[in-house]
């Protein structure tokens, strides 16, 4: 509790590592870092699963440690973070260094060309467009409890509907993970109705809500992926019923899928390189190529962007 009075880490120091979530495991790896009175700190997307107001605190410890004499390398996908936090950015690409700049020299879009090769395009949405007022997905008064078989949702209700896109934000370990694995059949609620559609799955296990059209991108993307595999198994892995005839797999269709997910998604790996060897932001392609080429009629994404820029 003092270490993390004293750096501005807020973590429970009586909680089971397994029962946190992914943010607050990730505070409490900062934290052990940062109580070592380390002269070098090396942080690897230390803010990756952090929410904003987390980053502040953060920022504001490593901004006290600088001052006292620590010398930190920090290693993000995040050009705001950067551009808040360093004195000087190396920017590398494939592997090779391109560049080093002073802060003050250049900006997060000079950073961002330099990261890709190329002038990058931002995303623009009509604010006037309207969604079907068709609900594909409707959550009833539904309630779930946590891995401590505490309540982590209470009478929650919600409706999502074609063409739209819901939101559901809040700081980490206030019912986002639960929410995430009741919708994705994992978690099972222990009030209220689940509806897809004309459907009640609220029973339904994962194979089934997949077979109902749901799609799933998981919050820990370590969870979704069997590393050990290769890219075109781990592309396979959720509808391998597709792939298989007379009980044995089809290996040549399945390297031919993913030769064409790893074109479509730009993943950086063959469809032979093991999950393991694979960069964190690749990662997530290789989950979110497997989601998207199924054509999921909804898709659950928990934290989707995490690893990349």
């Amino acid at each position: 509790m003092e270490a993390s009075k004293r750096y501005g880490v807020d973590v429970k120091p009586d909680a089971v590592v397994r029962h946190l979530s992914v943010g607050e495991c990730q505070r409490v790896e900062i934290l052990k870092a940062l109580y070592r009175n380390a002269s070098v700190l090396i942080m690897d997307e230390p803010t990756a699963v952090l929410v904003p107001q987390e980053v502040d605190v953060l920022f504001e410890s490593l901004e006290r440690l600088r001052k006292e004499g620590l010398s930190v390398i920090f290693i993000s996908h995040k050009l705001n973070e950067v551009m808040t936090i360093c004195d000087r950015i190396t920017v590398l690409r494939d592997g090779k260094k391109i560049g080093t700049v002073n802060k003050q020299d250049t900006s997060e879009r000079e950073l961002a060309r330099m990261m890709v090769g190329r002038e990058t395009f931002g995303v623009s949405r009509d604010e006037s467009a309207e969604c079907s007022s068709i609900p594909v997905l409707s959550l009833e008064n539904v309630s779930a409890l946590d891995k401590k078989g505490l309540i982590a949702l209470k009478d929650v209700s919600l409706q999502v509907c074609e063409g739209e896109i819901l939101g559901i934000a809040g700081v980490s370990g206030n019912g986002q993970s639960e929410l995430g694995r009741v919708l994705a059949g994992i978690l099972k609620p222990t009030l209220g109705k689940i509806i897809l559609g004309d459907q009640d799955i609220t029973d339904y296990d994962p194979i089934q809500y997949t077979q109902a059209g749901v799609g799933r991108i998981p919050e820990d993307r370590h969870s979704g992926l069997v590393e050990e595999l290769s890219v075109a198994e781990n592309l396979a892995l959720e509808h391998l019923g597709d792939f298989t005839k007379n009980g044995m797999l089809d290996k040549k269709r399945i390297r031919e899928q993913a030769e064409q997910l790893i074109q479509e998604f730009q993943i950086k790996a063959k469809p032979t390189d093991r999950c393991r060897t694979l960069s964190g932001g690749n990662l997530q392609k290789v989950i979110l190529a497997r989601v998207i080429s199924r054509q999921p009629r909804l898709m659950i994404a928990s934290q989707p962007t995490r690893g990349w820029t």
